[in-house]
């Protein structure tokens, strides 16, 4: 029987029953605390005789938040998954919203951090995201400068670039210009919120920017980076200052095995980066912390849907010792893995709905993560997924929260 492809829903009742029925734990923040003070009517203020009532704790306001998982080629697969789920939201709007309008917050891993700086930071329509996303994987992935030979032994012992860095960063930096911004635009800047009164105000969406991350390595201790366009504590830690949007979409996505590392130069800091994708491949953790900072969860409400890029398959890759297998097998595993491991420590916000997964999967296992000549097979793949009575049951779902918490 095939697993369900949203691991937190709690309306299948089988996949429930595997991860256990546990009560909701309660939200911090929601005791009731009584005022104190003397009951003697002598200390009481002057002109007042009555003792003032306890205030009410306001209901908390819901937050939005995006996780895109890595996944290299395979994350048109998620584009296409965020496509149907928007779609859906917009049917019955005059104006459609983008996601930028919709989420609080958008963070990702590798290719997933690309994707999430176009829909956030650059404020790129998913349509837009979608055809810049297919132009960059075939002008990055077109011709490999290394080609993997497993005659040549060296290509099972080294993590050595296949391909150059060069024509992704042109890439990149012609998607941003085509977005309406300098492709030498920083990553944290200045900008304007919207107006009381103003257009987005107008057309339900979130008055507030959204905030975007990407996750990334340090080259030098292999530890998480986090590059946003918001200030916080990790900002002055891990991000040169002035650093460029190009900069960090090339530090997210510069997967070991297939591109140079980002080697990043400023007036503070002198960075190498390269992708997060076996450290943190699912950022889902990283995403539910980083809103912590700015929404404390006795204040607000988060609503939390994580994308996938489909399961991967290491049927391929059993019996090899190399860097390069055990690094595969341990991304293929780890997604998943982390996705369970939030389900079973966020039990409430499964049983109230505010977390949704999607991911495929059938279809995109024997897809490899450069392989751009396959992107027929992913869109097909993740067609049929959506397609399912019961991930469609999942869309509709999934919307209906979103819409109840704008």
């Amino acid at each position: 029987m095939e697993s369900c492809p949203l691991s937190c829903s709690p309306l299948e009742t089988e996949e429930n029953e595997r991860k256990g029925t546990a009560p909701a734990s309660g939200d911090a923040g929601h005791d009731h605390h009584d005022e104190h003070g003397s009951s003697d009517s002598d200390s009481l203020p002057p002109n007042m005789d009555t003792v003032q009532p306890v205030d009410r704790i306001p209901e908390r306001q819901p937050i939005l938040l995006l996780s895109l998982d890595g996944g290299g080629i395979r994350g048109l697969s998620s584009i296409i998954i965020l496509e149907r789920i928007m779609a859906e939201f917009n049917k019955d709007r005059t104006i459609p919203l983008q996601p930028y309008q919709v989420f609080s917050m958008i963070g990702g891993t590798s290719t997933g951090g690309l994707i999430a700086l176009m829909l956030g930071r650059l404020r790129m329509t998913i349509d837009e995201v979608k055809e810049a996303y297919i132009d960059i994987s075939q002008e990055a992935f077109r011709s490999s400068r290394y080609p993997f030979d497993p005659r040549r032994i060296l290509d099972f012992f080294t993590f050595r670039a296949r391909f150059s860095g060069k024509a992704l960063t042109k890439a990149i930096k012609e998607t941003i210009s085509r977005s309406g911004n300098s492709p030498e635009c920083r990553l944290l800047e200045y900008r304007a919120t919207a107006p009381e009164n103003g257009s987005l105000e107008e057309h339900g969406a979130r008055k507030h920017d959204c905030k975007t991350f990407v996750c990334t390595v340090h080259q030098g201790n292999a530890s998480l980076a986090i590059l946003s366009d918001y200030e916080s504590p990790h900002t002055f830690e891990d991000q040169p200052r002035g650093l460029k949007v190009w900069e960090a979409a090339r530090a997210t996505s510069a997967a070991t095995s297939f591109f140079p590392a980002m080697e990043i130069r400023s007036s503070n800091l002198k960075m190498g980066y390269v992708d997060s994708g076996v450290v943190s491949n699912n950022p889902i953790h990283t995403v539910w912390n980083q809103a912590h900072y700015f929404w404390p969860l006795d204040e607000y409400e988060l609503f939390l849907l994580s994308i996938g890029t489909g399961v991967s398959s290491d049927a391929k890759l059993s019996g090899g010792l190399n860097k390069i297998t055990k690094a595969l097998i341990k991304l293929a595993t780890e997604t998943e893995r982390t996705a369970d491991e939030f389900s079973e420590d966020h039990h409430h916000l499964i049983k109230e709905e505010l977390f949704f997964r999607f991911n495929v999967t059938q279809g995109l296992q024997d897809i490899q993560l450069d392989e751009a000549k396959n992107m027929n097979t992913i869109v097909e793949a993740t067609l049929a997924y959506l397609h399912k009575p019961m991930v469609a049951n999942m869309v509709t779902r999934c919307v209906k929260r979103i819409k109840e918490k704008m």
